[in-house]
């Protein structure tokens, strides 16, 4: 991961954090005999010599920078073992040893000065490894460019020499934080550049880079006080005009040891674990910075913003009745293993992992194992368990690997040990004394409501329950927690029930309006010989008239006589119910207000009874006070009234609303309204005299008459709480 972490981004052929394995091989007795270092204009070439054909693991790694060569089942010869061999060009140095006390699994270091691609094949006689040159140094820095060490005190040290190939400018920035407090910078350059380290005010370092430019989007500071690191922030800051070089201002929690080395592509920096701890994370960052494991944090090459990003944690996906889905995180490796001792695969996958690995003692067997594309080591770390029928337990931070049998055996131990110190328990429990307790209940029914909940928690054969219905009180005898637990159960169960109390308001409004016009007509003639009367009568009901006489038409002998009259008639009735209740919450509460109308029914042999009708207000409702301190009502509301008498038997008029609703404790609402409009126009007239346009109107009579109704119901709960009180 700490490779991937460095060389990220980088393009052309380089292998990032590669893991190079050989071939199947038989598993024979391999002894490494020489290890031989040569040079060429292009390459350096190590070859690791042996009696056999070699079974490997390489792991190229950061710091120190180098490849680290795993060979299982392989010994050193003495002189190997107990050399170390000198470098040349850029490889820093050789040194072989074992990864174990057990002296199975060897190991081989290939310390570099600049980070080399390289290649890796296997002969019969062992290993050609051949790291290819970075083109774009000269000798002299191919020479200087070792790691250099310094300690807190330390104020500069010297640049590695370098032939410039043009401007320079910054391409990444990027922070690491490993488990163990460990922090790494490192500081991408589009080529090798020329630097100095300089300690600053207080704890802070600074980092000059001569010629060397840094582009806007890079000058953002990068924030690490929340991780566990030496390293608190790290400020870019591009040379102004006239200036030489530009700074990276690293500001330290404490002076901690720290290592610096340029590579091919930029500057490597290593911090040692702080002393101090960092401050707690705020909420808002808790979700960037997550989990417990290395934290990366970046800035992106095309981006101005800052990333942060965490190893997932392994989620399975334990949806009953489907395999367990895994997310595998862990650094990929390729691996070629043929009968390889299963303890030599863990110690390289320990190596690989940086995990503490504990294998129990009958943990045997051989892996043969091979995988051309690479995978995560987490996921081989499953497949081999599977293999051989082994499983793992995570013990605080060690990994254990044990036979399954041995873990399902220790598993029925630990079920057993549970079962019997349950046993021990109960066994206690029938050896208590008993107790008996006499418990009034207030507000509730020790029968119905209070009892079957206790007799769920009595102890089996032992507790003895009873309900005196006189004094609504429990007698319980138990032993000392049963009786406990019951008080408990009692003081949730037995509240101050709340009541209600339900307003409402029947608000009834009837308007009518009557308006008519009409003319009476009347012609005569009276005299010696003859007479005749003609009228046209279409008044109306009304007590006021205007009449005119006019005794002679135009010198004749008609007499004409015409009275006009008009009626308007208004009406507004209001009527007002406000029915009222109280009730206990759940308890249905009913109130009822009216008369009954009596009234004769004849039968068919002409006998008759007296029946009544009710004429009421009727007020029905079932109130709930929820945990939220609403009310929910199940409302029924009924006002009836006398609409008219036909043969002595009333007819009703009636009004009814039943409904279900949710109300704010001492809020009104209107759960029902009902408007009924009624308009009638009636006209009569002579006729053909009536439908002469304008003229009619003098021979007929107009009446229009418009009723409204309407009903509005209104309700107000309240809760009535009673103070509760204790026995």
């Amino acid at each position: 991961m700490l490779a991937a972490f460095l060389f990220c981004g980088c393009t052309g052929q380089k292998q990032v954090g590669r893991i190079e394995t050989s071939p199947l091989i038989p598993a024979k007795q391999r002894t490494i005999t020489a290890i031989e270092l040569n040079q060429t204009p292009e390459t350096m070439v190590v070859n690791i010599l042996s009696n056999n054909t070699l079974t490997y693991t390489s792991v190229k790694q950061t710091f120190p920078l180098g490849v680290a060569v795993y060979l299982p089942e392989t010994s050193l010869s003495e002189n190997v073992l107990s050399s170390t061999f000198a470098g040349m060009g850029q490889i820093n140095s050789i040194v072989a040893n074992y990864t174990d006390n057990e002296m199975k699994t060897a190991r081989v270091d290939i310390l570099l000065n600049e980070n080399l691609d390289y290649e890796v094949s296997s002969q019969a006689s062992g290993l050609t490894m051949v790291f290819h040159k970075l083109k774009d140094l000269d000798s002299d820095h191919q020479k200087k460019a070792a790691v250099n060490a310094l300690s807190p005190e330390s104020k500069t040290v010297a640049p590695p020499l370098f032939i410039p190939k043009g401007p320079a400018k910054v391409t990444g920035i990027f922070f690491n934080n490993a488990e163990d407090g460990k922090s790494e910078v490192f500081v991408k350059t589009s080529q090798p550049v020329r630097y100095d380290m300089e300690k600053g005010d207080g704890n802070n370092l600074k980092l000059k880079l001569y010629g060397v430019d840094i582009p806007a989007h890079r000058c953002r500071p990068l924030v690490t006080t929340y991780f566990r690191s030496a390293v608190e922030r790290i400020v870019p800051v591009q040379r102004s005009q006239g200036q030489s070089a530009s700074t990276l201002s690293v500001k330290m929690r404490e002076q901690v040891p720290y290592h610096i080395a340029q590579t091919g592509d930029g500057i490597f920096l290593t911090f040692e674990p702080s002393t101090i701890d960092p401050p707690p994370f705020e909420p808002a960052r808790r979700s960037v910075i997550s989990g417990g494991g290395p934290v990366t944090v970046k800035y992106d090459t095309d981006d101005t913003s800052v990333a942060a990003k965490a190893p997932l944690e392994q989620e399975a996906d334990k949806t009953p009745g489907f395999m367990e889905k895994k997310v595998y995180t862990g650094e990929k490796i390729r691996l070629d293993f043929y009968e390889t001792d299963i303890k030599n695969v863990f110690r390289i996958l320990q190596s690989v992992s940086g995990k503490n690995f504990a294998v129990d003692k009958d943990v045997t067997g051989s892996v043969t194992i091979s995988l051309d594309k690479p995978v995560p080591w987490d996921q081989v770390f499953d497949l081999v368990l599977k293999m051989n029928r082994l499983g793992q337990i995570q013990e605080g931070s060690i990994v254990r690997i044990a036979t399954l049998s041995t873990l399902a055996q220790e598993q029925k131990q630990k079920q057993d040990a549970i079962t019997a110190h349950k046993a021990t328990l109960e066994q206690r429990k029938s050896l208590e004394p008993l107790v008996t307790e006499y418990i009034p209940i207030n507000y509730s029914s020790a029968e119905t409501d209070v009892k079957p909940h206790l007799e769920k928690i009595l102890t089996p054969d032992r507790g003895v329950l009873s309900v005196d219905s006189r004094t609504n009180m429990i007698i319980l005898t138990d032993v000392r927690e049963k009786i406990d637990q019951a008080k408990e159960l009692i003081h949730r169960l037995d509240k101050v029930t709340p009541q209600i109390m339900i307003s409402a308001r029947v608000v009834e409004v009837n308007k009518n309006f009557s308006k008519s016009l009409g003319i009476d007509w009347s012609v005569s003639k009276n005299n010696a010989n003859s007479g005749f009367d003609v009228i046209m009568n279409y008044p109306v009901a009304s007590d006021g008239s205007l009449g005119f006489d006019f005794s002679r038409i135009f010198g004749t002998e008609l007499a004409l006589d015409a009275t006009l009259s008009a009626s308007e008639i208004k009406g507004d009735v209001k009527i007002i119910s406000s029915p009222k209740i109280l009730t206990l919450d759940n308890k249905k509460a009913k109130i009822k207000q009216g008369l009954e109308y009596a009234y004769l029914e004849r039968d068919d042999s002409g006998g008759s009874s007296v029946l009544f009708k009710n004429i009421d207000l009727l007020l029905e409702v079932t109130p709930h006070v929820t945990p939220d301190n609403r009310i929910g009502m199940s409302v029924l509301i009924t006002k009836n009234d006398l609409a008219s008498v036909v043969d002595g038997v009333p007819s009703l008029s009636t009004n009814e609303a039943e409904t279900e609703l949710l109300v704010n404790d001492g809020n009104t609402i209107v759960i029902g309204g009902i408007v009924k409009n009624t308009s009638s126009t009636s006209e009569t007239g002579f006729p053909g005299l009536s439908n002469i346009p304008l003229l009619g109107k003098l021979f007929g009579s107009d009446s229009t008459e418009d009723t409204k109704n309407e009903l509005l119901i209104f309700i107000t709960p309240t809760i009535v709480q009673l103070e509760q009180k204790m026995n």
